[in-house]
């Protein structure tokens, strides 16, 4: 006499990130560097629903599965540029510039600058360096767009529904719960 089972597909997340850049560095006198470059990248993260059985009723065990309206797909791209300049003012101090701007289709566009520089001596057994910049990260696409639910058991109370609100949908709204907004950094220092 064996055990019978049944598998369920509750749900599937896939995330793909496909980027294409390009690099150029040239010395364009003595001592003095440009180097420029862009970027695109294609960013998709998708929630797909899980098989009928995985929602019927109360589901899985403790896991109700992803049904039809929290699965979807969500995309993010983004092109960006850069110009960086480095100078060696001598064989020890070099110092450099470098300006950055991006264009993301969910958070518009955004520039970051950094100063930079380095200082070699005790023939060249110490280095120190310091830089000045600023910063920019959006949210990844999962922090924004995923939602789930679970059921518990919570003794003299039965079965509650517990879960993760999609950043953007109505109900983390009346919950008082922001947007996700990008993170940006304003003057950090670095030694």
């Amino acid at each position: 006499m064996g055990l019978a089972s049944q598998f369920i597909s509750s749900q599937a997340v896939t995330v793909s990130h496909n980027v294409g850049n390009i690099d150029v560095s040239k010395m364009l006198i003595e001592n003095f560097n440009l180097g420029i470059g862009m970027e695109f990248r294609r960013e998709v993260f998708k929630i797909y629903a899980g098989d009928a059985g995985s929602t019927a009723g109360g589901g899985a065990d403790s896991f109700p599965g992803i049904g039809e309206n929290n699965a979807g797909e969500n995309t993010r791209s983004n092109v960006g540029g850069y110009l960086d300049l480095a100078y060696d003012i001598n064989k020890d101090f070099l110092i450099g510039a470098t300006i950055r701007t991006e264009n993301y289709s969910d958070f518009g566009n955004t520039f970051v600058y950094k100063f930079s520089g380095r200082y070699k001596f005790l023939d060249d057994m110490v280095t120190l360096r310091a830089s000045y910049s600023t910063g920019f990260r959006a949210p990844m696409l999962h922090q924004i767009y995923l939602q789930i639910a679970q059921q518990s058991f919570v003794p003299g109370e039965g079965i509650q529904n517990k879960g993760i609100f999609n950043n953007r949908s109505a109900q983390a709204r009346q919950l008082g719960i922001p947007s996700v907004e990008p993170e940006e950094v304003n003057q950090p220092h670095g030694w």
